[in-house]
């Protein structure tokens, strides 16, 4: 049936129980199995004696899920080359448990995951593809596979634990015509492999050749000098640093565990001699943030602990030391007073604002008493986080992005406007808000 042009038929299946070999190449296959009602999904499942199906050339970009299922199980032989396949399912050839030859060359395939289930294959064509990378391991399930072919693609560095070892694989003969091999150090692994391995590689030394460097190019890859990644001096200075680095570390670990209250009363005491006393902070400056959020919100509490204590406690220029609910808060005292002695004895106070945060009484009560600090002691102490977008019709938000709109920040969408945001933000804590007000709100409030 080759060479037809098919693209419909009168039947949607085909019925023969001695049929054993069909040619359908050269047909319009991939036309047939996009039809959305599926009808020609099962155009073979009722050749029960089918043992060679050959669909090559068939204009086939992508095989639908379920027609794996319907293939004939008894099949040997299964030809899907020369089609503009960019993906297979490896997983389906556990379906045919007697197939040995699969090929599937001359397609669009870029990539070759592990085959995980074991299939029966005893060949498999996969050459003039776009393979560009093979999964480590990726004949897992393929242990009876004896010949490959990987001609004509584009691999440029082949790892050596891509291949199985001799006692889990049958494989004999690996064919590797054409490919952009890169000659460098970093394929040293594999060209050892090849000189040790087992495998017959027909034409090695005339098609298995370096296209990188340019200096390197069109010669043979298993001619490539290995003694070059090997550097005497290199490795000499190498073993020197590394036997210096344990010698220091085990000498510092055993004076620390000696000496330790020694050496850092004597650190402290030369640091009081070139700097000084002072005296210990006032309660005052306990905090230099007081962070409310909703920690009754796993994803936020995790965001607050995870993301927003590590950005500001630990990275950064300067570190700066949070007032943190569930970490900071006395157990067994009531929330008002909890609230009012965060936001008393810290610096600036940082509302995380959610959906479902605005709507507590909690975040009422923290801008409130937040609001106190402004009416008492003169000091603007608010500082926005818009996590989520809110409050977006609150004459509030609007006038504070009027008067102080640098003290409201908004988590970017964007992973690339991240470290951005971070550095915004730490910025944003670690100067008054006073600075911060608009210059025309800064006149009228100094005119005041």
């Amino acid at each position: 049936m080759s060479h037809n042009s098919i693209s419909t038929l009168t039947t949607k299946q085909m019925c023969s129980k001695s049929l054993a070999e069909l040619q359908f190449t050269n047909n319009l296959l991939g036309i047939l199995w996009k039809e959305r009602d599926g009808s020609y999904k099962t155009l073979f499942t009722n050749l029960t004696n089918l043992t060679i199906l050959d669909i090559s050339h068939n204009n086939i970009g992508k095989i639908p899920d379920d027609v794996y299922g319907y293939l004939p199980r008894n099949l040997t032989i299964l030809r899907i080359g020369h089609n503009s396949l960019t993906d297979f399912k490896w997983d389906k050839l556990k379906c045919f448990n007697q197939l040995q030859i699969l090929d599937l060359s001359f397609n669009s395939l870029s990539n070759v995951t592990v085959i995980t289930s074991n299939v029966t294959l005893t060949f498999l064509d996969l050459s003039y593809n776009h393979i560009f990378h093979l999964d480590n391991g990726f004949l897992k399930g393929a242990k009876s596979l004896m010949t490959l072919s990987l001609s004509y693609n584009k691999l440029t560095i082949i790892n050596q634990s891509t291949f199985q070892s001799r006692s889990d694989s049958q494989l004999q003969t690996l064919f590797l015509w054409r490919n952009p091999f890169q000659c460098t150090c970093d394929s040293l692994d594999f060209i050892l492999w090849i000189e040790n391995s087992y495998l017959k590689i027909p034409r090695l030394t005339t098609k298995v050749m370096c296209d990188t460097p340019a200096n390197k190019k069109g010669e043979a890859l298993i001619n490539f000098d290995i003694n070059q990644c090997v550097n005497d001096s290199e490795a000499f200075l190498i073993y020197i640093l590394t036997n210096s680095f344990i010698t220091v570390f085990m000498f510092v670990a055993t004076v620390a565990h000696l000496f330790y209250w020694d050496a850092s009363y004597v650190l402290h005491y030369m640091k009081a001699r070139l700097k000084g006393y002072r005296s210990l902070n006032s309660l005052e400056g306990v905090y230099d943030v007081f962070v409310t959020y909703d920690t009754k919100d796993p994803h936020v509490s995790e965001w607050v602990m995870r993301n927003l204590r590590v950005k500001l406690e630990e990275e950064g220029e300067k570190h700066l030391p949070l007032c943190l609910e569930e970490r900071d808060w006395l157990p067994g005292v009531p929330l008002v007073d909890n609230l009012t002695h965060s936001i008393r004895y810290s610096r600036k106070t940082l509302f995380v604002l959610t959906e479902g945060y605005v709507k507590t009484g909690v975040f009422k009560l923290a801008m409130y008493l937040a609001h106190q600090r402004l009416l008492d002691e003169n000091v603007d102490v608010i500082v926005l986080l818009m996590l989520e977008p809110v409050l977006q019709n609150s004459h509030f938000l609007r006038l504070r992005r009027r008067l102080c709109g640098k003290s409201v920040v908004e988590w970017p969408r964007t992973a690339a406007a991240e470290p951005w945001f971070w550095q915004n933000l730490r910025n944003v804590v670690r100067v008054d808000n006073q600075v911060l007000y608009s210059k025309t709100y800064s006149t009228y409030f100094n005119s005041k």
